[in-house]
Order: C-alpha cells, then sequence, then structure tokens
C-alpha cells in the first residue's frame, strides 16, 4: 500500500508535536499535543503560548491509523517529488 518505511527518526521526534494516552479517563483516546506555532488556536502565536504544547485534538488508535496512512501517502509524494528534481537536476547537468 504505503512505499514509506517507518525508522526511528535521528533527531528528537517529539520536539513539536507528540501523543500521549487519555489520562482523565479509560477512553481508549490519546490527546494530540503540539506547540501553539503550529495551531490554528486563537492566540496561540502570541509568546506565552508560541512555544509551549497545546492539547489540540482527541484521537482514536482508528483515528491514528488514519493519520498515519495519510501521512504515509504524503510522504510518498514528496518522496516520488525529490527523485523526480534530483534526476531533472542529473538530466540537466
Amino acid at each position: 500500500m504505503n512505499e514509506f518505511h517507518l525508522t526511528k527518526p535521528d533527531w528528537d521526534y517529539k520536539e513539536q508535536l507528540y501523543l500521549e494516552p487519555c489520562s482523565s479517563c479509560d477512553c481508549g483516546r490519546y490527546i494530540l499535543y503540539m506547540r501553539g506555532n503550529l495551531t490554528y488556536f486563537k492566540g496561540a502565536n502570541e509568546p506565552e503560548y508560541f512555544d509551549k504544547f497545546i492539547p489540540t485534538a482527541s484521537i482514536s488508535v482508528g483515528d491514528m491509523y488514519d493519520l498515519f496512512a495519510n501521512v504515509c501517502e504524503k510522504l510518498d509524494i514528496e518522496r516520488a517529488r525529490e527523485d523526480l528534481e534530483e534526476q531533472l537536476d542529473r538530466e540537466g547537468n
């Protein structure tokens, strides 16, 4: 289905966003936290929120699979675009 194969990044992949299990109940959902500067929330780009993690969405395991498939699809497209650009650069030189 997807060409993208997940390998553990060699950077802090929780620096801009991360998921944590919901701690308020046993609902089985996860909370997506994002830095304020990544959100569209009103006021999130203000200095006091800009670099703080903001709970952004509550998602189920099924939602995580949907998100993963969406991300893989976009990464496949980006990889194909980069490969095409590299090929065009090689042919142009």
